[in-house]
């Protein structure tokens, strides 16, 4: 019983390798876009933070600080342009809805899409997407 357990073959060892190198592909990959994605929640909470009254803001205003903070931090992609706003009787809503396409190894892509969203009056509630505003 002995002689036949001789440990892992190198077979094995490959295919233990070749996981290790996905994964490890996959997080260099992709943590950047998970990054960025943040900073857009991180934009609402400041416009949020740094504004007592978001809704007494036009929509030039409320874009102009949202792409400035965009800028200090970096953000250049989709996630810095996809911001609409929806100005209401009472409330203001402001969106972000991306997709961003990262090429993993030859023909294969990786397509995450984001949604994070600002309602002034829950603004609690801050970057959770509650409602389409599309329509």
């Amino acid at each position: 019983m002995h002689n036949r357990q001789s440990g892992f073959i190198s077979l094995s060892w490959a295919s233990i390798l070749f996981s290790g190198a996905v994964i490890i592909l996959c997080a260099v990959k992709l943590a950047p876009v998970y990054s960025e994605d943040i900073y857009v929640s991180d934009a609402l909470k400041f416009l949020v933070k740094n504004n007592a009254d978001v809704n007494a803001l036009d929509k030039n205003q409320i874009t102009t600080q949202l792409l400035k903070y965009m800028m200090v931090n970096s953000v250049r992609g989709p996630q810095g342009k996809s911001f609409s706003i929806k100005k209401m009787r009472d409330k203001t809503i402001i969106s972000s809805v991306y997709e961003v396409r990262v090429p993993m190894f030859l023909n294969v892509d990786a397509v995450l899409s984001f949604k994070s969203q600002l309602d002034t009056s829950k603004s609690d509630k801050c970057c959770k997407y509650l409602i389409d505003t599309s329509k």
